[in-house]
């Protein structure tokens, strides 16, 4: 028999102040969105190399990324923004492409998996 232990609400102390105002908008949907902002902002590396992307999912303290619900209408409101390109969860996948945005949905199962797309699809674009 396993046994797995989980901190219910983790807390994190960073050397810095960390604001980040969401407006209105709740829930993990936009957490792998968040995630790879949050990643841009820091770094002096540019992983959209001036490309609108999109992001849906929910992202793990181990940085794998989850499903989220909506994706469909996600995608559409993503092509309307003008994103070329719709990250998502492989459970999710299925359901982005059903919308018919022409959008290209890429799977990703972690953060990490996201930032190496984003870094080879940003270098093999500039070519």
């Amino acid at each position: 028999m396993w046994a797995l232990l989980v901190t219910a609400d983790p807390y994190f102390e960073f050397p810095f102040p960390i604001e980040i105002d969401t407006g209105d908008i709740g829930g993990p949907s936009g957490g792998l969105a968040m995630a790879i902002a949050v990643y841009q902002a820091l770094s002096s590396e540019d992983i959209l190399g001036g490309r609108t992307v999109a992001a849906s999912g929910f992202v793990r303290a181990d940085g794998s990324v989850g499903p989220v619900g909506g994706v469909r209408h996600k995608a559409m409101a993503a092509a309307e923004a003008g994103a070329s390109v719709l990250l998502v969860a492989p459970a999710n996948a299925a359901e982005a492409r059903s919308a018919g945005t022409g959008l290209m949905v890429v799977e990703v199962t972690s953060f990490g998996e996201a930032l190496a797309y984003l870094r080879e699809s940003c270098l093999t674009s500039v070519k």
